[in-house]
């Protein structure tokens, strides 16, 4: 058996450039609060949106904050994201499906990324998107994400990503120490150019390939 990652292009997933950049893009998605979380993915029960939502709700007792959700799901339940975002009176922005020739844009207009999948995930390229384009990533410690992120390196896993305490207290390290983020935002990048470019997938399919010719 052999495993090839997926990856990212590296030419679009990029960090953002210059602040003129990121102020466009900010009033381009209607970012408007200090710090900015952004989740991208379906909106099903699995993925954890309710989770994210409390724990911005945490942190939102400490600080301004803006949750971004980027991303569709069943109508009963888009309801009832709607509703407890409402309730926990969560700064939340809900962006609908953004097509994916657009969606580097809305990384650059963020200050960090949670994946909070509640149930085992594949591999989860949203996180070496945003890693690719310089973003801080917390995610559960689940699934394939293992394969992505280095805890305390190059972003955070979450061990129990049930409870959303545990996504407040990271979040609150990046919402704080911006320099910090930044620096973590780089390792990310660092990861990404290494390990998930589109160059290093063929390449490791063309092994594979080969191997396979071979025998």
């Amino acid at each position: 058996m052999s495993v090839v990652p997926l990856g990212a292009d590296l030419s679009r997933f990029r960090p953002v450039e210059s602040s003129e950049e990121q102020i466009h893009l900010r009033t381009q998605f209607g970012v408007t609060k200090p710090f900015s979380i952004l989740y991208v993915g379906r909106l099903i029960p699995g993925k954890g949106v309710d989770v994210l939502i409390r724990a911005t709700a945490l942190l939102q007792q400490q600080m301004p904050v803006q949750l971004v959700v980027a991303g569709k799901g069943p109508p009963y339940y888009m309801r009832k994201l709607r509703e407890l975002a409402q309730k926990q009176k969560v700064h939340v922005s809900f962006r609908g499906q953004i097509n994916h020739e657009h969606i580097d844009q809305l990384y650059r207009a963020v200050d960090c990324l949670v994946c909070p999948s509640q149930e085992h995930e594949a591999f989860g390229l949203v996180n070496v998107e945003a890693m690719a384009s310089g973003l801080p990533v917390i995610a559960s410690d689940n699934g394939g994400i293992r394969e992505i992120i280095e805890s305390g390196i190059n972003g955070y896993l979450v061990t129990a990503y049930k409870r959303p305490q545990r996504f407040t207290s990271y979040l609150y390290k990046l919402a704080s120490n911006p320099t910090f983020a930044e620096m973590l935002g780089k390792a990310g990048r660092d990861s990404a150019r290494a390990h998930f470019s589109w160059a290093r997938t063929a390449m490791h399919l063309e092994a594979t390939y080969t191997r396979l010719i071979r025998k």
